[in-house]
């Protein structure tokens, strides 16, 4: 799942992780194709399931570094692909482990004060290195496009941080216990860096991104 294994003639390879360029060319692969057309309008995306077996094939070509004709693709499915992504990565993609209590006691400190709570969030994320505030920025100035239709997908900014809280902003040493408790500040976090991304992300810069090893490089019509 995420990138984590590669596949040869169907069978598992040894384990590898992406590198941080490579994780960031998927991510944007997955946005661009999201982002054309009506697909942003698709009701319940990231939230409703697509058909499973169809996220398994597309996550099998993309774990083989193996090009996708999707045609006319399940939206869901894709969505889901992309959560995956963030989800199951074995180092996280968005948010440093060590931005994880400052931004938790940002939360519980000012979510009161939303102008407050901006800058704070602001001051972690420009303390970001330039992979985490690429990838970072990315993520979340699409989560603003998502949800700027949210009368078409019911997907509105506070649905998107229920639904990305637990994905984007893990706590580093995966206690479960501490993840409950933590989790209305961490969807905070993450409803703040959506509705406010023009702001706390206007420094951050897009990746340089290299093609894989094996040479694949993932564009949005191969996706």
């Amino acid at each position: 799942m995420g990138g984590i294994f590669s596949f040869v003639g169907g069978v598992p390879d040894e384990k590898r992780i992406r590198s941080p360029a490579e994780s960031y060319q998927l991510l944007q692969s997955l946005i661009e194709f999201l982002s054309e057309g009506d697909r942003l309008k698709e009701e319940g995306l990231f939230r409703v399931q697509g058909a499973e077996e169809r996220r398994i094939e597309i996550q099998a070509a993309i774990d083989a570094d193996a090009p996708l004709n999707m045609g006319e693709a399940d939206t869901l499915v894709v969505a889901q692909v992309l959560k995956a992504t963030i989800r199951d990565s074995t180092e996280p993609l968005l948010i440093p482990d060590s931005a994880y209590e400052p931004l938790i006691r940002a939360a519980s400190a000012h979510a009161d004060a939303p102008e407050t709570l901006v800058r704070e969030v602001r001051a972690v994320v420009d303390g970001f290195s330039p992979t985490y505030s690429a990838a970072c920025g990315l993520v979340f100035r699409f989560l603003a496009q998502v949800a700027e239709h949210s009368k078409e997908n019911k997907m509105s900014e506070t649905n998107l941080a229920v639904v990305f809280a637990p994905t984007a902003l893990r706590p580093p040493n995966l206690d479960p216990m501490a993840e409950m408790m933590n989790m209305k500040h961490s969807i905070v976090v993450v409803e703040t860096m959506i509705t406010s991304s023009g702001s706390i992300f206007e420094a951050s810069e897009s990746l340089e991104v290299l093609v894989s090893p094996k040479g694949t490089e993932y564009s949005a019509e191969s996706i």
